[in-house]
């Protein structure tokens, strides 16, 4: 056997760098999306973390203000749909997915409610990839 070889075969495998119960307090992402025009768009966020549990209430939450606003009869709400339905709150949802993005304008609720009404597809791209972050593990917009 190649001397070097031996030496990789003898070290084992390497420890994780992380710990259970120590989540980081957030985590950055890149959201992309067509606006209006067809034109891909792209901007940076900083995403809130959330537990897969902490997430289900977040998206329990939404759903339940969805349904109490016209879409009750529909059992599998999509994340577009629910964001849909509860315009006028959608960044209040944005602030607790995100604590900053790459835009000229400061994040806060009443620019996190613009970005929903004037760039929808941004908004829902936002949470879409907080939803894969939160409950698959992975960026993957």
């Amino acid at each position: 056997m190649h001397s070097r070889m031996a030496g990789f075969f003898m070290e084992g495998p390497q420890m994780a760098k992380w710990k259970f119960g120590a989540p980081p307090k957030n985590f950055p992402g890149t959201i992309k999306f067509k606006d209006l025009n067809g034109v891909a768009q792209e901007f940076e966020v900083t995403f809130n973390f959330r537990t897969r549990k902490e997430f289900g209430a977040l998206f329990d939450e939404m759903t339940a203000a969805a349904k109490g606003r016209g879409l009750k009869d529909k059992e599998d709400l999509s994340m577009s749909e629910i964001m849909d339905a509860t315009t006028g709150d959608n960044g209040q949802y944005l602030l607790k997915a995100i604590s900053s993005w790459e835009l000229e304008d400061d994040l806060n609720e009443a620019n996190a409610e613009r970005l929903s009404n004037e760039f929808p597809a941004a908004a829902n791209a936002i949470m879409e990839a907080y939803r894969s972050a939160c409950l698959d593990g992975r960026l993957g917009n």
